[in-house]
């Protein structure tokens, strides 16, 4: 049996339902230390990463910090990482710049273009708030161009790099909204209105782009990670004419080339349709049955990006 950092459920909700002032009473709070088995060590994850997000969208960054330090000092590796997107806002917000800094510094230390393009895209409410504040993410975003210039074997690297701003936007503008509460509908009126003059940005960026070089670039243009990322940039145009025509066609003509698997194409017809078609989710179990035949694609299942 490991010994695993433990609060005790009930102690700690004293953090999450009281107002705690000082970093004495916040430290009695979570005194308690205990043991699990490694075998629960997911509902172990669950509970604190749920626990980190609550702090977070309460902007509870002293409590963050001191629950934090302490499992970063835990002896379970997985247990020791977990607080590590937490503290990185918590010391930012608290004004701890160096140390907030410093932890990025480190976690990103290893990591190659993909790594620092997933960092930037994640789903984790902390990094997305984090990189949601003016300034944060561009400099991740040089470091993972740089990278990629250097290391990724390509022949066109110029488009690569748009591809990577494309996918790095579709996603922040996305998950924006997840780094606040659900409740604070003044700040989820600002951003979805943000939400929607950027995505129209992005959108018109994204048109000119591809009718500029009329087609879908494939793994040897722009390497196969960024090649990847197309069909997630290009599931969210909203544009229902353009996607029925000109998108279609380009996708269509890069499956007849080897540029894109059958599959990608599938999943942007459907979600195309899902726009269109008010039925579309109640017959989606026939349609899908419908495709797998047209498209010889017998395993085929959904993904609607």
């Amino acid at each position: 049996m490991k010994k695993l950092f433990k609060l005790y459920p009930v102690i700690f909700l004293l953090i999450l339902s009281t107002s705690i002032k000082t970093n004495a009473q916040i430290d009695m709070a979570i005194a308690p230390i205990g043991t699990v088995e490694e075998s629960d060590i997911e509902k172990v994850k669950f509970y604190y990463t749920k626990t980190f997000d609550s702090l977070l969208l309460e902007e509870r960054y002293l409590s963050i910090i001191i629950l934090g330090d302490r499992m970063a000092n835990d002896g379970n590796p997985q247990i020791a990482k977990l607080p590590i997107p937490y503290l990185i806002p918590a010391y930012y917000f608290n004004g701890n710049k160096i140390s907030s800094r410093n932890l990025l510094n480190d976690t990103i230390s290893k990591l190659d273009y993909s790594g620092l393009i997933e960092l930037l895209t994640t789903s984790n409410i902390g990094f997305i708030k984090f990189f949601n504040e003016p300034g944060n993410r561009e400099p991740i975003i040089n470091l993972a161009i740089d990278d990629y210039r250097k290391n990724v074997k390509a022949t066109d690297k110029a488009s690569g790099e748009q591809i990577i701003s494309f996918f790095i936007n579709d996603q922040s503008i996305r998950k924006a909204k997840y780094a606040f509460k659900k409740e604070d509908q003044q700040a989820q009126d600002k951003l979805e209105k943000e939400f929607r003059e950027q995505d129209s940005i992005q959108n018109a960026k994204v048109y000119a782009f591809y009718k500029k070089h009329n087609k879908y670039l494939s793994e040897e243009e722009v390497g196969k990670t960024v090649s990847w990322y197309q069909p997630i940039i290009l599931s969210h145009y909203d544009n229902i004419k353009i996607r029925q025509t000109f998108f279609k066609d380009l996708l269509e003509k890069a499956v007849k080339e080897g540029r894109l698997e059958k599959t990608s194409y599938v999943h942007f017809i459907l979600r195309t349709e899902s726009f269109t078609d008010p039925d579309f989710f109640k017959n989606l179990e026939k349609r899908i049955e419908e495709v797998r035949k047209e498209f010889d694609l017998p395993d085929y299942l959904w993904n609607p990006f």
